[in-house]
């Protein structure tokens, strides 16, 4: 290769990586095909192609760009670590961690190849693996905030939250506008037991505040798009109405799939679309799609997929849509785009469903909540005003497979088992001392706990060791990993009383026991998400099966042990009640979040303009 063709080759390198730090993706792809035509056999430019596309989605061409990188160069790591990644979105986690291990095994794996095994480590819980793996990439990259961000989600995943906290805070003081770490630190403090409602306004607050400050700055700077989005987007753009006589109510989320938002959201959804004035617009922000994404998307009137948008791109796209009424089923979960909200690209912004805790953005209007979730005190906890609907926070939609009710195993056993299917990261010190002294007030009971995380059997040993030391023997204990969802709901027909943690509670999880005919037993505070499941049992009537302090919670469990002869016959009067009650009536919970935005100053504008 001549000296003039190597000098072209880096110059294009270099504008194809100024390109990529501009989000022009086009451009880079198009330099990079330019150093192709100079050297088929690149391997810098086939690996930056690979992440290029997995940047756009792209995961077969990335696959295709990274084997090509590794043909002409089987040391080259970043394209094991592209290609691990790839396969990881296609959730082929067999193949993705045989290629990332390969890649660690290269001369000179770079930091990110460690992160991403770290987290496909993470994905098939195996804990400790992944927290070495994760340690030694930020041991390699001591400035990168992402790096302690997924740190920060292993010991997450693990029950380990407290540590969880101090690597988000970590990824923070290296960049605090880092939406990960952000995010992620946001939604950790909400498992905690020991922070009150001030610090968790004001964490929300203060860390949302350097992030709107950055937007504004930002949106003074960068000029608007040109034209539409990449993609069908000017096309469905066009069909758009020419007139403004509808309410256009635009929903965000990643989880328009078999997730909470998703089971909960299919109703209310269809309620909506009901209403000949309303059009509803659905922003996707993740990949994950499955049957109930189907179903969604024929509800939806435009279905927007902004994955591989840029926020900037996405709130252009919501301003091109005239979007009413912008609603976040995100707040700070996976998936969330909280910057786009701080653009304010809607004129009315509400939070709802997937966060019912403080966003801590002024761009957010107010957070919708619904029957029981709030109390005299509760505003405490929120910055952005509190909209109360006379309805359920969450109307349930139960999947077509629901198993039938089956009768409760103590008639068969003679022995009550009491269950908890939640998140490990809601297992507090707290919550495990609680159970241990349940456990030992009512003799020869059994705890079932089952979540994914379980599926790792030095955490697994772990739980068992903290609850040996409260003197319970682990034949008292069964700890389950992932089912499918429907097998998941058939062992409900293993547990006679389902357990709520605090003080984050239950949410879809109490749905689903309250649907196979569990009775849920909860303890309540004021902050919204410790009372989720206390809105299920205030709704079907059920106040006795809701406590203040750890004391009433042991004693309204073991008022329904005193009554292990009549729990088959309330497990089938329970879904009965449940399928007739409130908590099925999408219609009153739509027309409730409408009636909410005639009440805002924003309708009072759009009756005007009408």
């Amino acid at each position: 290769m001549s000296t003039d063709t190597s000098t072209d080759i880096q110059n294009l390198l270099s504008a194809s990586a100024e390109a990529f730090a501009q989000q022009d993706n086009t451009k880079a792809d198009a330099l990079l095909h330019q150093i192709l035509a100079l050297d088929p056999n690149h391997v810098e430019a086939l690996t930056n192609l690979a992440f290029l596309a997995y940047r756009a989605a792209d995961y077969d061409s990335s696959i295709k760009w990274a084997d090509e990188a590794i043909r002409h160069d089987i040391a080259c790591a970043r394209a094991y670590s592209h290609k691990g990644i790839a396969l990881m979105a296609k959730q082929q986690m067999v193949e993705a961690l045989k290629i990332l291990e390969a890649g660690a095994r290269q001369p000179e794996p770079p930091a990110e190849l460690w992160i991403n095994l770290g987290l496909a480590y993470q994905t098939v819980q195996q804990f400790e693996n992944a927290r070495q793996a994760m340690q030694r990439g930020i041991a390699m990259a001591p400035t990168s905030a992402e790096g302690r961000s997924n740190l920060g989600s292993v010991f997450q995943a693990s029950g380990q939250i407290d540590q969880a906290l101090v690597a988000y805070q970590a990824g923070l003081d290296i960049n605090p506008i880092h939406l990960a770490s952000l995010s992620n630190y946001l939604m950790c403090l909400q498992y905690t037991d020991n922070t009150n409602s001030s610090q968790l306004k004001s964490a929300a607050v203060e860390l949302c505040q350097a992030l709107e400050s950055h937007a504004t700055r930002q949106d003074s700077t960068d000029s608007a798009l040109s034209d539409p989005p990449s993609g069908n987007y000017a096309d469905t753009c066009a069909k758009s109405p020419a007139t403004d006589q509808m309410l256009r109510i635009g929903f965000v989320s990643g989880d328009f799939r078999q997730h909470p938002v998703g089971w909960f959201f299919i109703g209310v959804l269809r309620a909506l679309t009901e209403h000949s004035n309303v059009e509803i617009y659905c922003y996707q922000t993740d990949s994950r799609q499955d049957e109930l994404t189907a179903r969604l998307q024929s509800l939806a009137h435009q279905w927007r997929y902004v994955l591989t948008h840029s926020d900037n791109e996405v709130a252009e796209m919501i301003r091109c849509d005239r979007i009413d009424v912008l609603i976040d089923l995100a707040g700070h979960t996976a998936g969330n785009r909280v910057w786009v909200f701080a653009q304010r690209p809607a004129r009315l912004q509400y939070s709802w469903l997937g966060y019912p805790a403080s966003v801590g953005l002024s761009a957010i209007d107010g957070v919708v909540l619904g029957q029981y979730m709030v109390d005299r005190v509760s505003q405490c906890y929120f910055n952005e005003p509190l909209i109360v609907l006379d309805a359920p926070q969450f109307c349930y939609t139960p999947p077509d497979y629901l198993p039938d009710v089956k009768p409760s195993p103590v008639d068969a056993n003679g022995q009550i088992t009491f269950g908890c299917f939640n998140n490990i990261a809601k297992l507090n010190d707290g919550v495990l001392r609680c159970y241990a002294a349940l456990l030992h007030q009512v003799p020869n009971s059994q705890l079932i706990l089952k979540w994914k995380s379980f599926a790792d059997p030095n955490l697994a040993e772990t739980v068992l060791k903290r609850f040996h030391a409260m003197g319970i023997v682990k034949t008292r204990l069964q700890l389950r990993g992932a089912s499918p969802h429907i097998d998941m709901l058939n062992e409900y027909a293993d547990v006679d009383i389902a357990l709520d943690p605090f003080p984050f509670s239950g949410g879809l999880t109490s749905y689903e026991a309250t649907w196979m005919g569990v009775p849920v037993i909860t303890l309540y505070g004021h902050r919204p998400l410790s009372r989720q499941t206390y809105a299920i049992n205030q709704t079907l009537g059920f106040p006795q099966r809701c406590a203040t302090n750890v004391d009433e919670y042991i004693a309204c469990a073991k008022k329904l042990v005193a009554r292990s002869g009549q729990l088959t016959a309330m497990r089938f009067d329970l879904r009965q009640r449940a399928e007739s009650s409130a908590l099925t009536n999408h219609g009153v919970q739509a027309d409730e979040l409408l009636k909410s935005i005639r009440l805002s100053n924003l309708f009072d504008s759009l009756e005007q303009t009408n």
